[in-house]
């Protein structure tokens, strides 16, 4: 299902919030990287932090995706490494249809706003139901109530982090070569020189494993 007749009802308000800021919209029209087609793809929202590692596992995997961004200068620096993506916010219904959010396979959104990401899963149901939604919230409740709306999987960061220390506890406890690899592996990660291992990415994971339960 199209976006197109959801654009002029939602679209009017939005625009007038933010017109304030981002007063030359013609600029936009050089702040992206789409091909003419996209189909079965997957939708990265939000480049920041830790969407910049899902960037580098989505990259490493050879996944084809597009990302939307709101910050123009993160949108030029992806242009430059030739990373499909596009400006803007992930409320702009004409950037939802712009990046095809009818036919994707996956979103997901890295954006710590829950308003946000209600607003995007209510419209990705709308259109696109078969669509896997995979994004974050900053506490329990936050969670309970994206799942209880729709998400597929939703990432709690402090409760993340136990989860990794407890899968790192498994499979390195009687193995201090590896926890020192690990931990090599991970500095390098954290001074922006490597990638973040797979196993350390939730959203990745959720991917990888969605993947082999479907080819089983």
């Amino acid at each position: 299902m199209s976006l197109t007749p959801y654009v002029s009802k939602y679209n009017r308000s939005f625009y007038n919030r933010i017109a304030y800021k981002y007063k030359l919209f013609d600029e936009k029209k050089d702040l992206e990287n789409l091909p003419k087609k996209l189909n079965r793809h997957i939708i990265l929202c939000g480049a920041h932090r830790t969407g910049c590692e899902v960037i580098k596992s989505l990259n490493r995997l050879k996944q084809n995706f597009v990302v939307i961004d709101y910050n123009p200068e993160v949108i030029k620096e992806l242009m430059d490494k030739k990373i499909k993506c596009i400006y803007g916010d992930i409320e702009d219904l004409e950037v939802l249809n712009r990046v095809k959010l009818d036919t994707s396979k996956v979103v997901i959104s890295t954006v710590p706003s829950i308003n946000e990401n209600l607003f995007l899963l209510k419209i990705l149901k709308l259109v696109n139901k078969n669509c896997a939604f995979l994004t974050i919230a900053k506490d329990i409740d936050e969670a309970i109530e994206l799942y209880s709306h729709g998400a597929d999987y939703v990432v709690v960061p402090h409760t993340a982090g136990g989860e990794i220390l407890s899968s790192v506890f498994k499979e390195y406890i009687n193995d201090k070569k590896k926890i020192k690899n690990l931990r090599e592996k991970h500095v390098h990660n954290l001074k922006g020189k490597e990638g973040i291992l797979d196993v350390q990415d939730p959203f990745i994971d959720y991917l990888h494993n969605g993947n082999q339960r479907k080819n089983n």
